[in-house]
This record gives C-alpha cells, structure tokens and sequence, in this order.
C-alpha cells in the first residue's frame, strides 16, 4: 500500500509538536493580554511588539508607518492595532510615535504567563530533540 503524504513528511512529528507548541504558546499570550481576541490578533500584536522592541532597543520610537513597512501590513491596520496595545498598557504613545511599555510587561501576572510559556517552549524543545535521536 502506497504511503500518504503525511507519511512521506520528514520529521513530521517533531514539525506537529512545534506548531501545537507555537498555538499554545499564543492561547497563552491571548489569554494573559488579550482575552476574547482571536489568534491571527494575537499573532499580528506579538509581531508588531516585537518590531517594536528591534526599534525601540537602537534608542528609536516606532511610527505606525515604519512599522507598516517592516511588517507588511496596511498602516491604518498598523494604527487600529496600535490603539488596542496601548489600551491593554503594552505601549506608550508619545505623539505620533511608540514605545515599549516595561510597566505593562512587567506586571507580575504578564510575567507569571511569560514563565509558563517559556517552561512550555523548553520542554517541547527536549520532547522534539528526543524524537531526533
């Protein structure tokens, strides 16, 4: 009997515990600061942030169009995104430009999640090696 695709796949299983690890890895993060929101939300917001830090740590405040341009998604998408993390207090706008805000991903409860995600991402990392050997 001829094997299917997904039998034909390398590394196949090591490939599904990373993108399951991944999902839950986002479910976490929407659930410590964006309850309610879906997970292609989740995902763009976690991008933006983390554009933002690239910018932010070069001693720059991020302006919705850079961020745009190094994303690739519309500016007023950047803008509507940039309200609702400014909202939840994971950044600060000053003026027409952004900044990271320690405050917010600091809090003791973002940082518990922060912990738990990176126990999650650790673990999968050894079960995945493991499946290698």
């Amino acid at each position: 009997m001829p094997r299917t695709a997904v039998q034909q796949v390398l590394l196949l299983k090591q490939r599904h515990m990373m993108a399951e690890t991944f999902i839950h890895v986002m479910e976490g993060c929407r659930d410590d600061y964006f309850p309610g929101e879906t997970l292609e939300n989740v995902i763009s917001f976690v991008l933006i942030i983390e554009k933002m830090t690239d910018i932010n740590e070069v001693g720059r405040e991020a302006t919705a169009s850079a961020l745009s341009r190094s994303i690739g998604i519309s500016r007023a998408t950047i803008r509507r995104k940039l309200v609702m993390l400014t909202r939840v207090g994971l950044i600060e706008r000053r003026g027409s430009r952004y900044v990271i805000s320690p405050e917010g991903l600091n809090h003791p409860l973002m940082l518990q999640g922060y912990r738990e995600r990176l126990t999650l991402l650790a673990n999968a990392t050894k079960k995945m090696v493991k499946m290698t050997d």
